[in-house]
């Protein structure tokens, strides 16, 4: 006869047959939701990583759910895509300077489009930093790939832009007609706003009158002003001090013909800012609603419900500070997590203990705890962040979680 105890299981076998199982067995769930790490992994890489290293130290004990989640920056399309069933489209645009090139976006089988702004204005396009030549109007080209293939509903996450044109450029290639004191002004961009006098919407694309545009939105700046899109992240898209001031002259200009145009204070509204004023000019002109990115996938995916029957929680995303409980992956993930334990395994962790329990994460592990530049540990991601992932397994297993 032989006696087998495994996590409160009493197994009796005698010549091999099981005879009788005392206690109860049940499987641990864990969900892994976790964002892209930049410049390394995507958000399902990374869970599938962090899942392996779990199942290295749990064995057939558990049962793993991968959840791919995004922000609404890089890697949004594919967060939705792997979370939720839908195809990739590929369409011809131009990026912000007006060069040619092939965005990609996703349709879900809802027929919702995903969009990312930076696919057709994104930073990481061009080694050049013309911030006053840069304008949305590609955006606009992919919006309106879209609408003809008969979407009706858009998610747009606009992290990551260069422009700094309050939406100018995409409401131009939908349709809308921008004009000076000399006359209709040809290319609208980021440099150019101060010389609009006014704006005609007649000629914008019925289509898309019909369509509910959702904006994935992560910072809460307004217009124009000290906080506004100019001061704050224009300097990051190569903008000088002089250029800063001249942009932030534009946006405020644009602002006081959008706050006119819709009766509202859309100039001084959360999220106005975001995207060198994207998202102002898609509220007044569209009537978009701006949502945190994490919110929206995490209420497509019916998170909070899953997270519910789950015994624990991992986030992650590349850099785990301060920012994060603005609105990042991993804050979002543990707000709606509701009372199943949440760990975060990520790239860098800068902040604090308490500030990382405040967001709701009981621990957060690094795969690059000294802090080393990302030129010297790229090559060795993987193998760092399933250590990682491999600390936190046997931490869980420690206290007792799993």
């Amino acid at each position: 006869m032989i006696l087998l105890y495994h996590n409160d299981v009493t197994i009796k076998f005698v010549f091999g047959f099981c005879l009788t199982v005392k206690g109860e067995f049940s499987m641990k769930k864990i969900i892994i939701a976790a964002d892209s790490f930049k410049g390394t992994f995507t958000s399902l890489e990374a869970e599938k990583i962090i899942k392996e290293e779990f199942l290295k130290n749990f064995s057939s004990e558990i049962d793993v759910e991968l959840i791919p989640v995004a922000d609404g920056g890089e890697g949004t399309v594919d967060a939705f895509l792997s979370s939720l069933s839908g195809e990739k489209i590929k369409c011809r645009v131009v990026d912000h300077f007006g060069n040619p090139i092939t965005a990609e976006y996703g349709i879900l089988n809802d027929n919702t489009a995903v969009i990312e702004a930076a696919s057709a204005c994104g930073l990481y396009l061009s080694a050049e930093r013309k911030s006053l030549y840069a304008s949305t109007h590609g955006v606009g080209m992919v919006i309106s790939d879209a609408i003809k293939r008969g979407c009706k509903k858009i998610i747009l996450g606009i992290g990551g832009t260069a422009t700094t044109d309050g939406g100018c450029g995409l409401i131009q290639c939908l349709g809308g007609r921008f004009y000076s004191e000399k006359g209709e002004i040809k290319r609208i961009c980021s440099g150019n706003l101060s010389e609009i006098k006014r704006f005609d919407l007649s000629g914008i694309v019925p289509q898309i009158k019909n369509c509910k545009i959702t904006v994935l939105c992560d910072v809460k700046n307004p217009l124009c002003g000290e906080k506004g899109a100019a001061y704050v992240f224009a300097p990051q898209k190569g903008a000088n001090e002089s250029e800063v001031q001249l942009l932030d002259n534009g946006l405020r200009n644009l602002g006081k013909l959008f706050d006119s145009y819709t009766g509202k204070n859309i100039s001084n509204s959360e999220g106005a800012g975001a995207a060198g004023g994207l998202g102002a000019g898609l509220c007044a002109v569209f009537g978009a609603e701006l949502k945190r990115g994490i919110d929206v996938i995490l209420e497509k995916t019916d998170f909070a419900h899953r997270a519910q029957n789950a015994d624990l929680v991992i986030t992650g995303e590349g850099r785990l500070d301060s920012q994060t409980s603005q609105g990042k992956v991993p804050f979002g993930v543990a707000s709606l997590s509701g009372k199943t334990p949440v760990i975060a395994v990520c790239g860098e962790v800068l902040a604090a203990d308490e500030e990382i329990k405040a967001m709701g994460i009981e621990k957060a592990f690094s795969s690059n705890p000294e802090h080393l530049p990302f030129e010297e540990i790229k090559d060795n991601a993987e193998e760092n962040l399933r250590k990682a992932a491999s600390e936190a397994a046997k931490y869980t297993h420690d206290k007792g979680i799993i």
